[in-house]
Formats: structure tokens, C-alpha cells, sequence
């Protein structure tokens, strides 16, 4: 699926034993396997996948009042799986490869983000913290409906219980700070960059949606239903290409010329539009927790729906005709009597 979700999947697994790993007066199991998913993250895409651990276990061991955690032996075991997981990779890199490519690889693969010409930042230390919203969509309406007056109840105690038994919300939205601070100080900004930071939202959000009043949570799917219904009307109206001029000719409308290319528009448009019917009709919406779960398999056919049918790279590896492809232009540069073509100029 690409290094981005590898990445971010490693780095989530990594952060979730090594939450277990600090909460557990000695953990031999949960501190070395999260240091292991934490550097297998760093080698997949950059030493932001190490760095934002480290520094997010030194604020919440801070806060927590449990700094002497760092000294016990597990955690020199986690360290020590922490720098040997790079360091072989790089030994069996140059044993089995060129040295100097392989060296190159493994400082341009961790320390060049923190180099010039990428650093110091070129771009708005703010694009992370606006395109963040954006990205959230339709889920950042989540706060309108969540009930203020109950959720801001006895907020010290609520506060004081994050440094024991509720550790995990202390430690999601610490490393949601630290990733953010992190991610702003780069100095190329992409938004493929925040995923790492997506599962600890779905987290938050997905608690929040959870213990919406009924009332509330009738509301926000009712909105939810109705965007998906927009989603349908829209990849219906952009799926039918050869009703576009007869339609221009009436209602001046402009249509890309890229949705031409793209197919599977009607059949992306039928699961926006089971979505509608299934939260306006199907399910009770007063049951956050229900409906949270037809959403999630919603999106996640969605998801699966358009990589399949309009990603043609993907089409051909599901159909199998990757390998076809590449075989019939293996035959069109070997001519047909076995003879190699005659070197051509470069």
C-alpha cells in the first residue's frame, strides 16, 4: 500500500507496546517489541518514526513523575534493539551491496530531513496546524456535537487521573503535540506527512463520537447520511460522460476532463449512496457506537472501491496484467530470430 502506511502502522504498534511497556514496573516482552516496530519504522521512512517516541516517552515519563523508569534493565534492552536494528540492516547492506551506496542510503534515509537543504523550515511553521482541519473533514464537526458542560466536568480531576489509571489519554495527546511540533518544524510539508498522527485522532474522535447524547448523536450522522447522499449525487453526476454535452447545452457546467478517464465513478457512487440510506434508515441513530461501526465499513469499501476500479496502476496488479505487460515488451526488444538488437547510442 505504500511507505506511508507502513510507516504509520509500524510507528501506531510501536507507540501502543511501548504505552504497555512504560505503564508495567518491568516489561522484558513489551519495551523491546515496541523499540523494534519503533526503528523498522525509522528505516521505512525517516527518523521521524524514532524521534517522536523518544521524545514522547520523556514527556510522559515527566508527567507521570516516573523519569527513574529509564533507568531499570528492560529499558536498556528496548534501547539497545533500538540502535541494533539499523546497525544490521546497514552491516548486511555492506556486506551484500556497495558500501558507499548503502552508507549514502541509510544518512539519507534518517538525518537528511535535519540537513540543508531542508533545514531550517522554508515553508509556514502554521501549514500542519490549518491543513489539519481540512484533512478531517467531515469528522472535525465531532466538537459541535459533543455535550461541553459534561465533558469539561471536574477537569482537574480529570487531569489529575491522566498521570494513573487513565495514562493512555495523557499519552495520546502528548505525542499528538509533539508529532504536530515535529511535523512543523520539517521543512517539506506534505499532508502525507500527518498520518502518522491519524490513528491517535481516530482514537480521540472515535471516543468523543461514542459518548454523544442521543440527541447529539442523532444530529451529527443525520449530517453524516446527508453528506454521503452528496457524495453519491456527485460521482453519479461526474460517471455519466456521455450525458455531459447534452447537459452543457442546458446548464452551462463545466466538467474536467479528468473524470472521463476515470471509471467505476456509478459503483462509488451506489456505496455513498447505501451508506445514506443505511444511516438515515437502517440504524438507530441515537446509538453512536452503531452507527460509528457502518461508517468505518462504509469508508473502508469506499477506500477499497476506488483504489480498485480507478487506480490503473492497481487494476492491472489485481487483474494480473502486470506481468503480461511487461512480458510483451520484453518480446517487442528481443526480435523474433534471438538475436540481440545492436547497441544504440546513448
Amino acid at each position: 500500500m505504500g511507505p506511508e502506511l507502513l510507516f504509520t502502522g509500524l510507528l501506531t504498534l510501536g507507540l501502543a507496546c511501548l504505552l504497555r511497556g512504560w505503564n508495567k514496573e518491568r516489561s522484558f516482552l513489551w519495551l523491546p517489541l515496541s523499540c523494534a516496530c519503533i526503528a523498522l519504522a525509522g528505516l521505512t521512512n525517516g527518523i521521524f518514526g524514532i524521534i517522536l517516541p523518544l521524545f514522547g516517552s520523556l514527556a510522559f515519563l515527566a508527567w507521570k513523575g516516573t523519569f527513574a523508569r529509564l533507568n531499570r534493565a528492560d529499558s536498556l534492552v528496548g534501547f539497545a534493539v533500538l540502535l541494533s536494528l539499523p546497525l544490521a540492516w546497514l552491516g548486511a547492506a555492506m556486506l551484500l551491496g556497495s558500501h558507499d551506496a548503502q552508507l549514502r542510503a541509510l544518512c539519507a534515509q534518517l538525518i537528511t530531513p535535519l540537513l540543508p537543504p531542508y533545514w531550517p523550515p522554508k515553508d509556514p511553521v502554521w501549514l500542519y496546524a490549518a491543513t489539519l482541519p481540512i484533512a478531517l473533514v467531515p469528522w472535525i464537526l465531532v466538537p459541535l456535537c459533543v455535550s461541553w458542560s459534561s465533558a469539561l466536568a471536574r477537569p482537574l480531576a480529570r487531569l489529575a487521573s491522566t498521570r494513573k489509571e487513565n495514562s493512555g489519554s495523557a499519552w495520546i495527546w502528548i505525542h499528538l503535540a509533539a508529532g504536530l511540533l515535529l511535523l512543523s518544524a520539517m521543512s517539506a510539508k506534505f499532508c502525507l506527512n500527518m498520518m502518522p498522527l491519524m490513528p491517535l485522532l481516530a482514537i480521540v474522535l472515535g471516543k468523543a463520537i461514542v459518548n454523544l447524547p442521543p440527541a447529539n448523536s442523532r444530529a451529527f450522522f443525520l449530517v453524516l447520511a446527508g453528506l454521503f447522499g452528496l457524495a453519491a449525487l456527485t460521482l453519479g453526476l461526474a460517471g455519466l460522460t456521455q450525458f455531459w454535452p447534452q447537459i452543457q447545452d442546458v446548464v452551462p457546467l463545466p466538467y474536467p476532463k479528468a473524470f472521463a478517464a476515470i471509471k467505476g465513478l456509478p459503483v462509488l457512487a451506489g456505496i455513498c449512496l447505501l451508506a445514506a440510506l443505511a444511516l438515515w434508515k437502517l440504524v438507530d441513530r441515537r446509538f453512536p457506537g452503531a452507527c460509528l461501526l457502518l461508517c468505518a465499513i462504509a469508508i473502508t469499501a469506499l477506500c477499497l472501491s476506488a483504489l480498485r476500479l480507478t487506480s490503473p496502476g492497481m487494476q492491472d496488479i489485481f487483474l494480473g496484467k502486470a506481468a503480461v505487460t511487461e512480458q510483451k515488451q520484453h518480446n517487442d526488444e528481443v526480435p523474433a530470430s534471438g538475436q540481440e538488437k545492436p547497441a544504440q547510442n546513448p
